[in-house]
């Protein structure tokens, strides 16, 4: 696929009808608006009970719980803004973990062997990606 047609599909992807109807299916979007606007449907859906009718609770509706609120919504959104990082896991090294920490386990290969090893594959593949 061409550059500039990856351009148009990630845009696509953003607009805000796109991003809400994602938003609306418990999922967590980066389009701030939609965020906001899934945010105000599930509280109209929790707080007149929507939950009970998919086998849910319905606290609120029943007057067990407390309602949902914009302080709710907006105390996820600050959590969300706050994040600075995410971690992740290299596939590629994981395998070669997986491949060779058993000898160690086992008693077939001492720690240090192992270590050699595995950074020796390790650094191959960091060496292949450039």
């Amino acid at each position: 696929m061409e550059p500039r047609r990856c351009g148009e599909f990630v845009k696509l992807l953003l607009i805000d009808e796109f991003q809400t109807k994602i938003a609306m299916t418990d999922t967590f979007v980066i389009n701030r608006k939609a965020f906001k606007n899934a945010g105000s449907a599930a509280i109209q859906y929790y707080n007149n009970g929507g939950s009970s009718f998919n086998g849910g609770s319905g606290s609120s509706a029943l007057g067990i719980g407390k309602d949902i609120s914009t302080d709710n919504v907006n105390f996820i959104e600050n959590i969300i803004l706050s994040c600075s990082k995410i971690k992740t896991e290299d596939s590629d090294i994981s395998i070669i973990l997986i491949e060779e920490m058993p000898a160690y386990f086992t008693g077939q290969k001492e720690l240090n062997a192992v270590i050699e090893i595995a950074g020796n594959r390790i650094q191959k593949v960091l060496d292949e990606r450039g």
